[in-house]
């Protein structure tokens, strides 16, 4: 197959910009904003190796466009419908911290709403029955924030791409070719090792440097590194895997 190029022209007044050769791509992003996302769209980046893009390195394939364009163009980029593939979830403790982080600050300021009002003496029933109101309302949103933060977590191995996912105000999706994959940076808070998880990053020399799968559980860990790069992290993964809470 002859060598292959994406160009990207956009603006009024296009300026010039390099092509992108498909032997540079590692991969894409797919950056899916709040905003552009309840709008039904979504951003295409590429990770390219051997220069330096728009955002990290990050060269732009297709700006804020309907998702289904961006996600077909990400196809063809890969040869491979990748950015839809079904994710594998990483569990309840995964989960479970997902709602623990977005529940705790909201607790803490309904609390503070709560106690401002018992400061007020004599309080109306109707001025408490608002400030309950007002403190129900972070509570709502932290809730929606865990649920689709849950939703949004995962990831995919396909036969010669690795899928990660999460976010929920900037979700991303990120795809990267096994081909590209350097090596691996796991990091655990004394939290994730209790609950058997860990933060790993799938380093390539391609746009930001890695991709990364957030607590992924430390079980699965020790078979994916072993599927992706055989051998190189079993000195370390194999007491972790056997020490790693079984549960999921």
């Amino acid at each position: 197959r002859p060598p292959r190029a994406w160009r990207v022209p956009r603006g009024l007044l296009p300026r010039p910009e390099p092509p992108l050769d498909d032997a540079r791509v590692a991969g894409v992003v797919v950056d899916e904003g709040l905003a552009v996302r309840w709008a039904g769209g979504a951003v295409l980046r590429g990770i390219a190796t051997g220069g330096i893009g728009e955002e990290g390195g990050l060269p732009l394939l297709v700006p804020a466009a309907p998702a289904r364009e961006a996600e077909a163009v990400a196809a063809r980029v890969l040869g491979v419908d990748a950015v839809r593939a079904p994710l594998r979830d990483h569990g309840p403790a995964a989960r479970a911290r997902r709602w623990s982080r977005a529940m705790a600050p909201a607790g803490l300021l309904a609390a503070a709403v709560i106690a401002g009002a018992l400061a007020v003496r004599p309080a109306p029933p109707v001025a408490l029955a608002t400030w309950a109101v007002a403190a129900l309302v972070p509570l709502g949103v932290a809730a929606g924030l865990a649920a689709d933060r849950c939703r949004a977590l995962g990831h995919a191995r396909l036969p010669r791409h690795l899928v990660t996912s999460a976010g929920s105000w900037r979700r991303r999706r990120e795809v990267l070719d096994l081909d590209h994959v350097l090596g691996w940076q796991v990091r655990a808070s004394p939290w994730q090792r209790r609950r058997g998880l860990a933060t790993v990053r799938v380093t390539t020399a391609g746009g930001t440097g890695a991709v990364t799968l957030l607590d992924l559980p430390q079980v699965d860990l020790a078979g994916l590194a072993a599927d992706v790069t055989p051998g190189l992290l079993d000195p370390f993964l194999t007491p972790l895997a056997a020490a790693a809470p079984r549960g999921r």
